[in-house]
């Protein structure tokens, strides 16, 4: 995991050394294809108010304590089936993530047609700190497939699949938030927050059956 985090920043120099073609262009035109002739970021610029992106904004950052608090508490039980199982699921939503961000190398809604999507969205405090976070980790390349909606919804089913309905109750509005953000505030494309989903059910699939398997 540390690894993982160590990594992601090194593709902002692969973006800018080695990526000379961007595929936005074709990611909008997918999504429009998809979404009934408007990406899904294009519809949602009429939902555009300063409260929403507020609460939306501390959804999609609150991702990094949806990530670091689990890694925190299982790397305490590191040697137990459960905290490998989960180290297991989340690396792996990483690896395949990273390989998306080289094939498809894409720097989202709001960097790639800024006549499009202004930015920021409309807000307050919240929504201006997480625009300098945001410009302060973006990478040019981190767009497909979404890893925030993905990894969310992992950490999320992870634990609603292992019996915690408690901890999965309390993180459900707060994914729901996170998932939603990333196309409201314009850094990802639906299709990237679909591919994130699908990867993250994809790895929960497989998760659940390795729990079935040390616990065997």
């Amino acid at each position: 995991f540390v690894a993982c985090w160590l990594i992601f920043p090194l593709l902002k120099g692969i973006a800018t050394v080695f990526i000379t073609h961007r595929a936005d262009a074709t990611l909008l035109a997918l999504d429009r294809a998809l979404w009934g002739g408007a990406s899904l970021t294009e519809h949602l610029l009429s939902w555009q108010r300063p409260w929403l992106s507020e609460l939306l904004s501390t959804g999609y950052f609150l991702f990094y304590f949806l990530v670091l608090l689990p890694v925190i508490g299982f790397a305490k039980r590191r040697h137990e089936g459960e905290a490998r199982a989960f180290f297991l699921g989340l690396t792996t939503m990483y690896l395949v993530c990273f390989s998306g961000y080289l094939l498809v190398p894409a720097s989202g809604p709001y960097a790639a047609f800024p006549e499009l999507f202004s930015y920021p969205v409309q807000g307050g405090a919240m929504t201006a700190m997480l625009t300098k976070v945001v410009a302060a980790g973006i990478t040019g390349m981190d767009v497909f497939p979404s890893l925030h909606s993905g990894i969310g919804v992992y950490v999320l089913g992870f634990f609603a699949l292992g019996g915690h309905r408690r901890i999965a109750l309390l993180l459900t509005p707060v994914v729901a938030a996170l998932v939603l953000a990333t196309v409201y505030l314009r850094y990802h494309y639906g299709i990237d927050v679909l591919a994130g989903l699908l990867l993250a059910a994809l790895v929960l699939a497989f998760i659940r059956r390795y729990r079935k398997e040390i616990d065997a």
